[in-house]
């Protein structure tokens, strides 16, 4: 019996002193970073230039609402529900530039978009989805890292909106007019699918 009692206590200690994974300040780190909120995907776009850092980017759905907005040097993250998504990346106020992104989104992964402001170019802004197994996707979770977090006044952004309604409707326009007129290459730089997320251990993996 006493010998029970010794295993058994011995077992409990070590078993207490066994760390949890989500114990794990790394871990928790990426959680916190990377990985998608319960029952949502999670799109992180990020901006690492500094070029035009004040230029706002815009994103909005479909229906011309507001959903996030980054500036350079930084990094957003889009929750969303699974499923397709349309969205659209306006530039500024006035450029009639503007980007369709196609997302097709599971839940429990985390997908990347790599947005670059160009200098002195036609086509100023140039995204990039990323995929997973990639140079792309290493240097876009460095770049994350590299970058601020920065989170969107919508309430703002919405505001902003409502006054240029007729500017939105026509980015929008322009937009769809790139998507129509863009070769296999373009759309699939603008296009996310299920595969192309990441999981929970594969976003550690590249973001280590």
């Amino acid at each position: 019996m006493r010998a029970l009692i010794c295993l058994a206590a011995l077992t409990c200690s070590l078993s207490a002193h066994v760390p949890r994974a989500d114990a794990d300040p790394e871990v928790r780190d990426v959680k916190s970073k990377y990985a998608a909120p319960d029952g949502k995907a999670l799109v992180i776009l990020v901006r690492e230039r500094l070029y035009s850092k004040a230029t706002k980017f815009r994103l909005v759905n479909a229906q011309g609402q507001c959903v996030s907005v980054i500036k350079g040097q930084m990094h957003v993250l889009l929750p969303l529900d699974p499923g397709k998504h349309r969205l659209y990346l306006l530039v500024g106020t006035t450029r009639d530039q503007a980007e369709a992104l196609q997302l097709d989104v599971t839940a429990g992964r985390t997908y990347l978009v790599d947005i670059h402001a160009q200098w002195r170019r036609k086509d100023y802004m140039d995204i990039r989805t990323v995929r997973p197994g990639t140079e792309r996707a290493t240097k876009a979770f460095n770049a994350i890292r590299n970058t601020d977090l920065f989170t969107a006044n919508l309430e703002q952004c919405a505001e902003w909106i409502a006054k240029k309604q007729d500017d939105v409707a026509r980015k929008i326009a322009f937009a769809e007019k790139q998507w129509a007129a863009g070769d296999e290459s373009y759309r699939s730089a603008h296009t996310l699918n299920p595969n192309d997320g990441f999981g929970p251990a594969e976003a550690r993996k590249t973001s280590d």
